[in-house]
């Protein structure tokens, strides 16, 4: 390649780049993962043995691309994982009570849902109704029961004047609580 000036040629080149990552940290052991003979040809195997160059067992392994197992295929991998659980049993299961659980979950929400807008609704009744008590009703009935003490006052204050010995009977039969049967023992 280059010529140095001392006369000697070499065959390699000035510096030797490193990949940043190592595929050999990422070998797979496919006993592992069960992988059938017919699924081999899906990995990326290597047999060839480390030579002896001299290198340590890592720059055979980066440079020679052999690491002695085979090496990490990300694209087999998730093919031959998703054949295994989308053939399998208890991922159908799985699916299926995944989809009954959603349905369910769903149904819930849904009745939640309408529960809180019919509660949403009502409340909002409810505060018109108690506006329509607060500002109408109530101050109608204190005027009526207002009305009503003054009259009963006045009512008390003419018996009293007019009748004072059927008042004072009445009033001692209210106070003492006596009722008809019980009134003739007392006079």
């Amino acid at each position: 390649m280059t010529s140095r000036g001392d006369g000697m040629n070499q065959n390699r080149p000035r510096h030797f780049k490193k990949p940043s990552i190592n595929s050999s940290e990422f070998a797979v052991d496919p006993s592992y993962y069960n992988i059938n003979s017919s699924d081999s040809d899906l990995l990326n195997t290597t047999s060839d043995n480390d030579t002896d160059s001299g290198t340590t067992s890592n720059e055979n392994e980066i440079s020679n691309g052999n690491s002695g197992r085979e090496e990490f295929d990300p694209v087999s991998y998730l093919i031959f994982s998703l054949q295994n659980s989308l053939n399998s049993i208890e991922m159908d299961k799985s699916i299926v009570k995944q989809s009954q659980l959603s349905g369910e979950l769903n149904n819930k929400t849904k009745e939640l849902l309408k529960s809180y807008k019919e509660s949403q609704e009502k409340l909002k009744e409810f505060i018109v109704q108690f506006g329509h008590f607060k500002n109408e009703i109530i101050p109608n009935l204190e005027k009526d029961l207002a009305w009503s003490e003054n009259k009963v006052k006045k009512l008390n204050k003419k018996l009293r004047e007019h009748y004072p010995i059927e008042y004072e009977k009445s009033k001692d039969k209210v106070l003492n609580r006596i009722t008809n049967d019980e009134e003739d023992l007392f006079v």
